[in-house]
């Protein structure tokens, strides 16, 4: 240590004396670790469990040179890119190397299209399954700190680009599962989803531009409401007859407390006989033509 007393960084090279890895490694680091035991920190996933487990088994199979001393870590790391271009170590099978120095953030990898390691690979596979991002990372990307803020029509980025359905249609896996078969048969949402979802149409609404909203007036302006454009024979289910199927679905979902009259809001008391009942029914054998009410004298 005491000859690179005045010049604590340099560049080495790790040779590898086994068979499960390319022999060779170029990197940097202060000269303090080398003595210290260090043979150099592999990140690609490619090689990074294979090297941590020969270092930990076969620690006598890793031996390392200092190639050249340096007085700043910048010029270190500046001679370690040079090299590693130099001797193209990303696409030599000799080097364990899968990307190359970072110098000025680039690191001259290419991760692009099927490179990618996370090409194709989504949900569970992904890297980035069930990770969220923190506050301070959302708050970098939000408003004008976005790329994209404020860029419309031709400017944004996914202008004339063409998303096809990967889940449209027979592709999507609950294509034609209708009631038990459903994967949402059952489920109910809770009254904080409901009250999410109508705050969040409620943002939409008033957030979208006025002449949007002009152009959604004007096209509701003369025509009938749904209700009327779907009676009779404008009905798309207009002389279709009701399948057993879908008869027994509608008794089994109005049946017992699953009936809405059943709720509270719908029930009223009878002012003559006091029997607490559903609206509809009341409307049929009670108030007015209830059997226990008075006769007129």
């Amino acid at each position: 240590m005491t000859i690179y007393i005045n010049r604590p960084y340099c560049v080495y090279l790790t040779v590898y004396h086994g068979n499960k890895l390319p022999m060779y490694y170029i990197g940097s680091s202060s000269i303090l670790r080398i003595e210290n035991g260090y043979r150099g920190s592999i990140t690609s996933r490619r090689y990074k469990n294979i090297w941590q487990q020969e270092l930990k088994e076969h620690p006598e199979l890793f031996k390392i040179y200092i190639i050249k001393p340096f007085t700043e870590r910048k010029e270190a790391t500046a001679y370690e890119n040079y090299l590693q271009n130099y001797f193209k170590v990303i696409i030599s099978s000799m080097y364990v190397n899968q990307a190359v120095a970072s110098l000025n953030g680039f690191h001259g990898m290419d991760v692009s299209g099927k490179n990618n390691p996370n090409y194709g690979k989504r949900g569970e596979l992904s890297s980035r399954y069930g990770k969220k991002q923190s506050k301070e990372t959302c708050l970098k990307r939000t408003g004008p700190k976005n790329p994209s803020y404020g860029k419309k029509g031709v400017l944004s980025p996914a202008y004339g680009k063409k998303y096809p359905g990967k889940c449209a249609g027979e592709k999507n896996p609950s294509f034609g599962k209708v009631g038990v078969l459903s994967p949402n048969y059952g489920s109910k949402r809770t009254i904080e989803t409901r009250k999410l979802q109508s705050i969040s149409l409620t943002k939409y609404s008033k957030s979208r531009p006025q002449a949007h909203n002009d152009n959604i007036s004007k096209s509701l302006k003369g025509n009938p409401k749904l209700s009327e454009r779907m009676r009779g024979e404008n009905n798309p289910m207009y002389g279709k007859p009701c399948t057993e199927y879908n008869k027994q679905m509608t008794k089994l979902k109005n049946s017992g407390d699953n009936n809405p009259m059943r709720q509270a809001k719908y029930q009223i008391k009878c002012e003559h006989c006091g029997i607490t009942i559903a609206k509809n029914t009341y409307t049929l054998f009670h108030g007015s033509k209830c059997k226990q009410k008075p006769k007129d004298v």
